[in-house]
C-alpha cells in the first residue's frame, strides 16, 4: 500500500520526507515548516511586547493571583483581535476602572475577569489624554514666588485674658 502525504492526503512516490512517521511531499513539508516559522515569529512577536508584562504584572497584583488565568489570556487575546486594543491601554482601562472611577478592589461574583475593559475603555482613554494635557501644561507654566514676610509689632497679642482662673473651674 502506498504512503498518503500527511498534509495533502495524495498518494506519495518515491522521494518522500518522513517526519515523526508521518510522510510528506517534499514541497509540503516546506509548506508546513514555512507555516510553523510564520506562527513562531507571531507568538514571539506578541511574548515581546514591553506593555504585556507590564499588563499582566498589574493583574495579576489587583486580584492577587500568580499568573493569568486562561480565560483572562483568551479574553486580552479577543480584545486585541477583536478590537485592535493594546496591552497597554488595556492596562490604562483597568487603572482607570479600579483606582480611579470605581475605587473597589472586589471580585464580584469570585471570579477574576478583565471583561469589564471595552465598557470603560474610551472612558479610560479620553480619561488618561486628559491627564496627559494637564501635565503638559503645568511643565510648561511657570510660577513666581514672592515672599513676604510680616512683622507684627507690639507686645499684644491680639488675646484678651480669660474672665475666670484656673481656680474656678
Amino acid at each position: 500500500m502506498a504512503a498518503v502525504c500527511g498534509k495533502c492526503h495524495k498518494p506519495m512516490e518515491d522521494g518522500g520526507v518522513t517526519v515523526k512517521g508521518r510522510h510528506y511531499h517534499p514541497s509540503c513539508y516546506e509548506a508546513l515548516k514555512a507555516a510553523a516559522r510564520q506562527r513562531d515569529t507571531k507568538s514571539a512577536g506578541l511574548a515581546t511586547d514591553t506593555h504585556k508584562a507590564a499588563f499582566e504584572a498589574y493583574v495579576c497584583q489587583r486580584f492577587n493571583i500568580p499568573a493569568l488565568t486562561p480565560m483572562m489570556a483568551k479574553q486580552a487575546d479577543n480584545m486585541r483581535e477583536q478590537y485592535g486594543y493594546t496591552y497597554e491601554n488595556m492596562l490604562l482601562a483597568l487603572r482607570y476602572f479600579y483606582e480611579f472611577d470605581r475605587g473597589v478592589d472586589e471580585i464580584e461574583d469570585g471570579r477574576p475577569s478583565i471583561g469589564i475593559i471595552p465598557y470603560v475603555y474610551q472612558s479610560a482613554l479620553d480619561f488618561w489624554g486628559m491627564v496627559r494635557d494637564v501635565n503638559t501644561a503645568n511643565a510648561k507654566a511657570t510660577f513666581v514666588n514672592n515672599i513676604v514676610t510680616v512683622r507684627v509689632m507690639g507686645g499684644s497679642t491680639g488675646f484678651a485674658a480669660p474672665d475666670y482662673s484656673m481656680a474656678d473651674l
